[in-house]
């Protein structure tokens, strides 16, 4: 049994191989120090490990056919309300999409093929340059095996289950598309971008020089990682345009929450790596929530602040997130799906 688990391990680190000598050729050219990977090298920290480990489950939700369930009950309502708005814009490259907590990067691809630009900002720096392994290498990546499960040890009712392999990514992604994180692609005599940009929300999004910047803004499984809710509101009100549409699907978790995969004292230590991914937390100093709200008061203070509510409603079939069916403990979150739209005229009181 020992044997199959290191063969496991030893497979998920080819991936992890690649994308760590994909992201030191990055800096190196950024830095214009070239040399080999082992300068870049240094002792990870224990928040390290648990990132990386929620990196491969992230592979797993985004770039493996096992992941399509969660996917599609996610990012489905997200893509119908972009076809909804923008379907028939024409000059879609020029409408610009803001994804913060993009994570792998695959609703970001998604909302690509719709032919519109996007933006992704996340916190972690594992996260960023797994997305550069995945659309910004030298060549495409070859598909690997991944074992998602491999260092978990719990609740499992077979051996096998732990030790399942899943094939990702799942669809052929071109490159190269550019260094840095800046990746353009030629789409009908048109330049249409994906752009990856390492920070967080308030902190980038709140500038003046980001005022009225997107068309659309586009939340999941993020508003929750707010410390205080009305921050997010602020921001999103400031970087989009008058008449621009927030996009939110999601639970609420709130950071400080002790339920749930996030708690302190139950369930799986694995279960809970996704959630410290996606909150950031090896990049936020842990600060007292100032609100925990319920769905019904996130609307009220939309409404508070001039956003209008366009759709208010459950997303459909619960869902887990980067969840192994296979497990005898699982999470199932019952999501809030909404549209609220800034007004295009601003009236001064």
């Amino acid at each position: 049994m020992l044997q199959s688990v290191e063969d496991a391990v030893r497979s998920n680190s080819q991936i992890a191989m690649g994308i760590f000598q994909t992201g030191c050729l990055a800096l190196a050219q950024l830095t214009g120090e070239l040399g080999p990977p082992e300068t870049w090298r240094a002792k990870a920290t224990a928040e390290d490990l648990s990132i990386s480990r929620a990196c491969i489950r992230g592979l797993l939700r985004d770039w493996s056919r096992e992941g399509e369930p969660e996917r599609n009950a996610a990012h489905g309502p997200i893509l119908r309300a972009l076809r909804q708005e923008f379907g028939h814009v024409g000059g879609k490259t020029l409408v610009r999409i803001l994804v913060p907590g993009a994570g792998l990067g695959r609703l970001l691809h998604s909302i690509s093929n719709l032919g519109l630009s996007v933006e992704g900002a996340d916190v972690s720096y594992h996260t960023l340059l797994t997305c550069l392994y995945l659309f910004g290498a030298n060549s495409p990546p070859c598909r690997h095996t991944l074992y998602p499960w491999a260092l978990s040890f719990s609740n499992h009712i077979s051996r096998h289950h732990q030790l399942r392999g899943v094939m990702m990514p799942d669809l052929h992604l071109p490159g190269p598309v550019g260094v840095g994180m800046d990746m353009s692609q030629a789409t009908g005599g048109t330049e249409q971008q994906i752009v990856f940009v390492r920070g967080g929300f308030v902190e980038t999004y709140q500038a003046s020089s980001q005022a009225g910047k997107f068309s659309a803004l586009v939340t999941c499984y993020f508003i929750d990682t707010a410390p205080n809710f009305l921050d997010y509101v602020e921001t999103a009100w400031n970087c989009l345009e008058p008449g621009g549409i927030w996009i939110n699907i999601g639970p609420l978790l709130w950071n400080v929450e002790e339920n749930g995969p996030a708690g302190k004292g139950e369930g799986d230590l694995d279960e809970q790596e996704a959630w410290k991914a996606r909150a950031g937390a090896e990049e936020q100093t842990p600060v007292p929530a100032a609100l925990e709200l319920t769905g019904d008061e996130v609307l009220q203070l939309l409404g508070a602040k001039g956003f209008t509510v366009e759709q208010s409603e459950k997303s459909g079939k619960p869902s887990t997130y980067v969840g192994n069916p296979s497990s005898m403990l699982r999470y199932i979150y019952d999501m809030a799906f909404w549209v609220a739209r800034k007004p295009r005229r601003t009236v001064k009181l």
